[in-house]
């Protein structure tokens, strides 16, 4: 009889801090028997002893806790929490297992079922004003947009998420850090390190203080990703035996067994590969019930790939890559994370002699980093923090004015009674205090105009930093691939073929450092003549001149007008850009370049050449049209593409021309 009131009061005990302080399941680590067994008391309860909603936050609790280890246990705890929540209108509770039921799902793999049930969940937590489930959703949605690539929506959605945090639950210091450690992973994958390593950091010292054990085991994986992708391979090495530690010590079996992933690149990167490969196995030794990691899979088969290639063991090599395109098969949401695949693949098939299937998989492969590093998603990216460190900045702002003005209405009451009791006496003091409270407010201003003018130099330096990489990455990249894919044939090619791969890669080689002179002068000069860039051009497009293709460069007008550096390049690119689609797809044997520079104010070209030609409407989505609308765009000018087929093609545009002193 006492042993039964004993137990009853436990429940109720554990039933109070259910409901005044929740179960915070953000950890993934796994709950000690004890706890499991006291929520499962909780669900077996008398309906008198404990209340729907503190029902619903043990069913959470428990199918949190199974995620990571037994997940198919996961599954029906959520579908009875759900039931009960929907049934009883607790509407805190359905919102929060819904996010935990979106967690399931994304790390089933299944992204779709993952977005609906986030989305759901955020639909409530809005509806309802439900600040600290707003932001679990926000968060959900924007790892869904990092796992698909789409790190501009991902970024967006965390810097909400910690944005919301910062006004609404400034005391959730372990949201914090996770919406930190986010924003880092982000700026990881875009391989802009130094950032990446300050948010991480900033996430790590947060779970340390707080004793976070599966926080701490992450913040130290991601710092272990960043030291090796900047060949810090000691450091790197240190971070992940740490993660490795934590995790174990979390019970985080999902997590430590990707991180044998990350610790066998390491060694893999210093030439420890038999370490390398020991730790690659080891990833996918992982238990069933710990459910598939398809992510996590493709990364290790491209890396045993690679590693196998570096070996000069291409058939092993081939089993591994052929494993990791069944899986980019059934999960085909993964195309932007296989680069390291269709490099792996590239090489096996270079090795083999297979040079046409090496040469697709080098296409394949360009696509994937073409598409991560373009100019859109950094210069978003970039947009993305100024927004935020701006509303941030906008915040402050208010709540200084607040606080002013709250001041200036004590202020102003005490000296309505001033006034009262004193008289007119004090009339020479008031009026000087308001004197000075003026000037006070001039020198604000200064102060916040001088701000704003730092702020607006920052921005300018950070879109020239942007310009700069997207001309060396677009121009140069694609030639330093060609040349490594080159020199990887060279060994195994017969006396012909050497001497052919040669050739091509000398004149690889000539049209690299001809297109790097070209963009460092493009870098280099800050206004640049109508007269001087037609000598560039014509000195470009000589070497393409032969007895089947004729290019010819026509000027008019006042040739020593100018153009600033960011016009040239644009200008340049386009022309580039026109030509090489004549030649390479149009088949064209003549081809006219016309710059007009009659108008003052306004910059005029001509391209027209009598290849094949083309359906424009048909063309549309390409990249090459797509690129010269985008260049044209940002010179807030027009360009027209008229074509047709075997009728050749001609593209006319026009732009404003900055004045120059």
């Amino acid at each position: 009889m006492q042993k039964g009131l004993i137990s009853k009061l436990c429940i109720v005990f554990i039933t109070v801090l259910i409901s005044f302080f929740g179960i915070e399941t953000a950890q993934g680590q796994t709950l000690p028997e004890q706890e499991i067994d006291s929520l499962n008391s909780i669900l077996k309860a008398d309906r008198s002893l404990v209340s729907d909603s503190a029902k619903c936050r043990a069913y959470n609790a428990l199918a949190f806790n199974f995620l990571f280890n037994e997940m198919e246990r996961a599954k029906p705890l959520l579908e009875h929490g759900l039931q009960l929540a929907r049934q009883s209108g607790c509407a805190p509770c359905e919102a929060e297992l819904l996010n935990t039921k979106a967690t399931y799902f994304d790390l089933r793999g299944n992204l779709d079922s993952a977005l609906v049930n986030f989305r759901q969940a955020l639909g409530i937590s809005e509806r309802e004003k439900l600040p600290n489930f707003q932001v679990l959703s926000i968060n959900g949605l924007g790892l869904l947009h990092w796992k698909n690539g789409n790190y501009e929506d991902a970024l967006s959605r965390f810097y909400q998420a910690l944005s919301i945090t910062e006004k609404h639950l400034p005391h959730n210091t372990e949201s914090l850090a996770n919406y930190l450690s986010n924003i880092g992973l982000i700026h990881q994958e875009l391989h802009q390190y130094p950032k990446a390593i300050a948010f991480h950091k900033k996430a790590l010292k947060i779970r340390s203080e707080y004793k976070l054990i599966n926080g701490m085991a992450i913040s130290n994986a991601n710092l272990g990703v960043c030291y090796k992708n900047t060949a810090d391979y000691g450091l790197s090495e240190t971070y992940f035996l740490e993660a490795i530690r934590l995790a174990e010590e979390a019970q985080n079996w999902r997590m430590y067994y990707a991180l044998h992933d990350d610790l066998g690149n390491v060694y893999n990167l210093s030439n420890q590969d038999e370490r390398a490969i020991k730790h690659y196995l080891e990833a996918l030794d992982k238990p069933a019930e710990i459910g598939p990691n398809p992510r996590n899979d493709l990364n290790t088969y491209s890396n045993l790939a690679s590693i196998y290639n570096k070996q000069n063991n291409p058939k092993q090599a081939l089993i591994y890559g052929q494993k990791a395109e069944a899986l980019l098969a059934k999960h085909p949401q993964l195309f932007l994370q296989a680069a390291g695949l269709f490099y792996a693949l590239a090489e096996t098939h270079y090795m083999q002699g297979q040079i046409a299937q090496g040469k697709a998989y080098m296409e394949r492969y360009r696509m994937v980093t073409d598409s991560l590093f373009s100019e859109q998603n950094s210069s978003a990216l970039a947009k993305l923090e100024a927004d935020y460190e701006l509303e941030k900045k906008d915040n402050a702002i208010l709540k200084h004015q607040q606080e002013l003005q709250t001041k200036n209405i004590e202020l102003q009451n005490r000296n309505i009674w001033l006034i009262v009791f004193v008289g007119l006496g004090l009339f020479g003091v008031l009026a000087a205090y308001f004197i000075y409270k003026r000037k006070e407010a001039k020198v604000e201003q200064a102060h916040l105009k001088l701000k704003l003018a730092e702020e607006q130099e920052r921005g300018r330096l950070q879109a020239e930093r942007l310009r700069i990489s997207r001309e060396l990455h677009d121009n140069i990249g694609s030639y330093l691939t060609l040349l490594q894919a080159s020199v990887d044939r060279l060994p195994d090619m017969d006396t012909k073929d050497s001497k052919e791969s040669q050739n091509l890669l000398q004149q690889t080689l000539s049209l690299s450092m001809r297109e790097l002179r070209k963009t460092v002068w493009l870098l280099n000069n800050p206004k640049i003549s109508i007269e001087s860039l037609a000598i560039r051009l014509r000195d470009f497009f000589k070497p393409w001149s032969t007895d089947s293709l004729a290019i010819k460069l026509v000027t008019k007008g006042n040739l020593q007008q100018f153009l600033s550096d960011i016009q040239t390049t644009h200008l340049v690119r386009i022309i580039q850009e026109a030509v090489n689609n004549a030649v390479k797809h149009a088949e064209a044997r003549e081809i006219v370049i016309l710059l007009d520079a009659e108008e003052e104010i306004l910059f005029r070209f001509h391209i027209q050449d009598n290849g094949m030609g083309f359906q424009p409407e048909g063309a549309t989505e390409g990249n090459g049209i797509r690129n010269m609308q985008e260049r044209i765009r940002e010179l807030k000018g027009t360009i027209h593409v008229a074509s047709k087929v075997q009728s050749g093609c001609t593209i006319e545009g026009e732009f404003p021309i900055e004045p120059y002193a």
